[in-house]
């Protein structure tokens, strides 16, 4: 094997030992990772492969397109139901997405200054971090899927054929049976950098062919909910509907424009404090080369690099929609990590070259040393604490997730609402488990039944 595709493959595999490191020590979190894997058990024992169920019921608090619990689902099958087989589909598209990085990155960047950015996102805490790294939540996937997307993107602007545009286009429609909506976002920066890009060429019947590959898969989704999709009455955002109308109007009208969406935080700033955790050190050089590649584009004629021009839109625009919308998340910027990292791979024309890399691998290392002594995922992985909480009176059913010396615990309440309850592994029956929890067990209704999804069999827990 020659060196050009050793390389990235051995990238991939440094990033993917990485990840699974993490994904073996650090316990099951909660929100959208277990309730992932919750929908890809019932999945498993419904055999409906298009609603997704939460509890026994339609969930109404998870209305996404299947794709990633499809996967799950399919490592469950495979693997085993383990906490080892939720996350596997996580790792296989970490590893998978710094290979694309990689490939898209040597489209335009030499091999020394890639594989320099290259490492440094792999130990950046915007790709390992929990909800987008490690952890069985949709955001690895979206951005593998945004990544080959690029790829194909940044080809056709190199050939202007319009195979690559049409392979990019249906990339995106890919990605919103991941997340949704959510990855719209990023194709607001892709069609203004395209109509920048075409600007002389504009050819209406290419674009309009964009758009046509573009739509087939969110129209598939929306066609087969209005066949075949399963309505529900309330639930978690209290008003009846079927997938269509969580999604696009509980979730995604909520969260941009609701002040009163659970968990809002409208905070101007957001967007600047997610930089800041994700990216540490280089926080500071981010904004330098975005002001100096400001400059550059009014100074030059807009006549600078397409990968710089390009990475500049995907950063500015995730920084005023995040920044406008009424409740965010950290992980709503990992989109905008390749695009970090190409804007990163200025400070290579700066100064003296040993001194380039010397500094950029040794913020590096600072980077990855200060997750290693102060992050909380490091704490939990030398001991995670036990967790109680208050308000079980709604208490429905209980699932656990075996994986070698991990449990989780999931309580379904009445709405839908998720909690999740961990505790410190070291037993080997859930029943003996739940027996170092008599200030959790006292809680109980005197009859409660449990369900234990992993094994398809229902238990009584009597009251001790």
């Amino acid at each position: 094997m020659n060196l050009k595709l050793a390389l990235p493959l051995l990238l991939s595999f440094m990033a993917a030992i990485l990840l699974a490191l993490l994904a073996y020590y650090v316990p099951v979190h909660e929100w959208d990772e277990s309730r992932n894997g919750i929908n890809a058990i019932e999945m498993l024992g419904n055999g409906d492969w298009l609603n997704l169920h939460y509890a026994g019921k339609v969930d109404t608090w998870n209305a996404k397109p299947p794709l990633l619990i499809w996967c799950i689902a399919l490592s469950f099958k495979i693997f085993g139901i383990s906490v080892f087989a939720l996350r596997i589909p996580s790792i296989i598209c970490g590893a998978l997405f710094i290979y694309f990085f990689y490939l898209t990155s040597r489209l335009f960047i030499k091999p020394s200054i890639t594989i320099a950015i290259t490492i440094g996102l792999i130990f950046t805490k915007i790709f390992y971090l929990d909800h987008i790294g490690f952890t069985a939540d949709f955001d690895g996937m979206l951005n593998l899927i945004i990544i080959m997307a690029t790829y194909f993107y940044f080809k056709f602007i190199l050939t202007q054929q319009s195979k690559f545009l049409q392979f990019a286009s249906f990339m995106l429609g890919l990605g919103f049976w991941v997340k949704g909506p959510a990855v719209i976002l990023f194709c607001i920066p892709v069609l203004i950098h395209y109509l920048i890009s075409t600007y002389e060429s504009f050819n209406l019947k290419r674009s309009l062919s964009a758009l046509g590959w573009f739509l087939i898969l969110p129209l598939l989704w929306i066609c087969l909910i209005l066949l075949f999709g399963k309505p529900h009455d309330g639930g978690f955002y209290g008003q009846s509907g079927n997938a269509i109308h969580t999604l696009l109007f509980n979730d995604l009208v909520g969260r941009a424009l609701d002040s009163d969406f659970p968990n809002a935080q409208p905070v101007w700033y957001q967007f600047f404090s997610f930089v800041n955790i994700y990216f540490q050190l280089f926080e500071g050089f981010i904004y330098i080369c975005l002001g100096y590649l400001i400059f550059l584009y009014y100074k030059s004629g807009k006549t600078i690099p397409t990968f710089y021009l390009f990475s500049g839109i995907v950063f500015i625009i995730y920084m005023i929609c995040i920044s406008l919308m009424k409740e965010t998340h950290r992980w709503y910027i990992a989109p905008i990590s390749a695009s970090v990292f190409w804007i990163l791979s200025m400070v290579f024309n700066w100064g003296k070259s040993r001194w380039r890399y010397a500094i950029f691998y040794m913020l590096i290392a600072i980077n990855f040393g200060d997750f290693l002594m102060n992050s909380r995922i490091m704490k939990e992985v030398n001991g995670p604490e036990q967790k109680f909480f208050d308000t079980v009176s709604t208490l429905d059913s209980i699932t656990f997730l075996p994986y070698f010396s991990q449990r989780i615990f999931f309580i379904a309440r009445s709405n839908q609402t998720p909690i999740d309850f961990f505790y410190h592994p070291g037993d080997e029956h859930v029943i003996c488990s739940i027996k170092h929890f008599e200030k959790f067990v006292e809680q109980f209704p005197t009859l409660c039944e449990m369900h234990i999804v992993a094994t398809g069999k229902d238990y009584l827990l009597l009251d001790n």
